[in-house]
């Protein structure tokens, strides 16, 4: 869409409040169709400097409207629309004359066009020179500057070259300019968009497949070109980019003038017709028409269906991939865990006797940073709270301290309970530290082989849950598709 209008205002003195003369320039479709100019009386003085620059004194604005006479006026032009200005000064104006006079503020979006040229053409303009008179020149835009009218009608005209130059539409420059100024700007965007491919390879099991049918997109669809070439994919057609004679039907949106370039119709449709002429078989038809192929191809019953399998599928996948996840945090955090418990007994740590209290019994010993206990000296320390939630840390530590356990069951110096926890350690040092750091050596590396089968299974769970939301999404489309129809 590229209908908006374009605004300028000219003030009497340093008080933006002080609008003397209004330009206003309303674009429809790509196309200037009305313009339209005012003096305004700002009841205001006239600073020297300002009449320098626009011409405007108090003897040219003596019988002009104030802004509350034109109000009515600016609302019918503008209320609803989005209404462009080159930077924020012709904003910042309304908003204080408004106040000034205890109006209702324009009921407009807002676009800033210097904001647009930034983001557009970065490489000349993203820091500096974006100024309307330097843009407007080296567009080679010619107009009077400083007259209201004159600068609105650069304005749009900038705007539009912009539109033109980036293949966007006024509502992808709205959003554009709430994101920072790239390196490569909006040409580069629209650039990298074009590089990746919309074309797909045919789902051998979809209801099309057996017909070949090869479809090529033209103008702006209903939905995104890449869902639409998703869901030709999916129903079983070849998606291509270009015009040749594969193609076996052309699916044409709504075309926009700007990019159309003068001509009736596109490139692509353009091409189709010479290959048409010279004897090819392929069929151009609207989106409606195509999405009447799809409704027949897919029985909305059968594709209701399918929907809900699919709903039913992926609530467990998506249990089961939670599930992976969270064992492969448990996992980093055992493995961790053993490693630090594995440095400790190098260090020669669990060389002495457990820590006693007054009355000679036996305590634990936690260091100043440790996430979990010591046990016999071999102390699991370091930091794990970024590691996931406390579940997940308090089942790592868990099983890397059994696993140390085991060392010393193995080295007969951890007597186990009933309830196989970690409940006493005999009061006598380790007989062989080397033993032990051996054992725990083969702890941590059962823990790496678990790890890595963690990651597999993950790997195959996040995979299967991307196709079937992939299915989903498709399916999802088809619907809306449907529902428009």
């Amino acid at each position: 869409m590229l209908t908006f209008n374009a605004i300028d205002v000219e003030t009497a003195n340093a008080d933006r409040a002080s609008i003397c003369q209004i330009g206003i320039v309303h674009v429809a479709e790509g196309e200037i169709v009305d313009q339209w100019k005012t003096l305004v009386n700002p009841e205001d003085w006239f600073d020297a400097m300002n009449v320098s620059i626009h011409g405007i004194d108090e003897a040219d604005v003596e019988h002009s409207p104030t802004m509350p006479q034109i109000r009515n006026e600016l609302r019918r032009r503008l209320r609803g629309s989005i209404l462009v200005s080159h930077t924020s000064f012709d904003r910042t104006a309304f908003e204080r004359a408004m106040r000034k006079y205890d109006l209702e503020q324009l009921q407009v979006r807002w676009l800033d066009s210097a904001k647009v040229v930034r983001r557009a053409w970065p490489d000349s303009y993203a820091t500096r020179g974006y100024g309307l008179a330097s843009v407007a020149h080296d567009l080679e835009i010619t107009f009077e500057h400083h007259d209201a009218l004159e600068d609105a009608r650069a304005v749009a005209e900038i705007v539009l070259r912009a539109c033109r130059a980036t293949d966007s539409d006024i509502e992808d420059l709205l959003r554009r300019v709430e994101l920072p100024i790239s390196s490569q700007g909006l040409i580069a965007r629209r650039t990298k968009a074009k590089a990746l491919p919309a074309s797909r390879e045919p789902n051998e099991h979809g209801p099309l497949f057996e017909e070949n049918e090869v479809c090529l997109f033209t103008g702006q669809l209903s939905i995104e070109r890449s869902r639409a070439a998703d869901v030709a994919a999916y129903a079983g057609c070849r998606v291509v980019n270009h015009a040749s004679n594969r193609v076996t039907r052309l699916i044409v949106g709504k075309q926009d003038a700007i990019r159309l370039k003068g001509y009736d119709k596109s490139s692509k449709h353009r091409s189709i017709e010479k290959l048409i002429a010279n004897g090819a078989d392929i069929e151009i038809c609207s989106e409606e028409d195509w999405i009447a192929v799809l409704k027949i191809a897919f029985p909305e019953e059968d594709l209701a269906q399918r929907l809900n399998e699919l709903d039913t599928h992926m609530a467990p996948l998506k249990a089961r991939l939670e599930e992976r996840k969270n064992r492969r945090r448990v996992t980093h955090v055992k493995r961790r865990l053993l490693h630090s418990a594995l440095s400790n007994l190098k260090k020669g740590w669990c060389k002495g006797a457990m820590a006693r209290d007054e009355n000679g019994h036996p305590v634990e010993k936690r260091s100043k940073n440790a996430s979990s206990w010591s046990l016999d000296g071999a102390i699991l320390s370091g930091d794990v709270s970024s590691e996931g939630d406390g579940e997940t840390v308090s089942r790592g530590i868990m099983e890397a301290n059994r696993a140390v356990a085991e060392v010393l069951l193995q080295l007969g110096k951890l007597t186990s309970t009933e309830n196989d926890s970690l409940a006493s350690v005999n009061d006598h040092k380790l007989s062989s530290q080397h033993e032990a750091v051996s054992v725990l050596k083969s702890a941590v590396q059962q823990v790496r082989l678990e790890r890595l089968e963690v990651e597999r299974e993950l790997s195959q769970a996040e995979n299967e849950h991307r196709s079937k939301g992939k299915q989903r999404g498709v399916s999802s489309t088809m619907v809306e598709l449907f529902d428009r129809l």
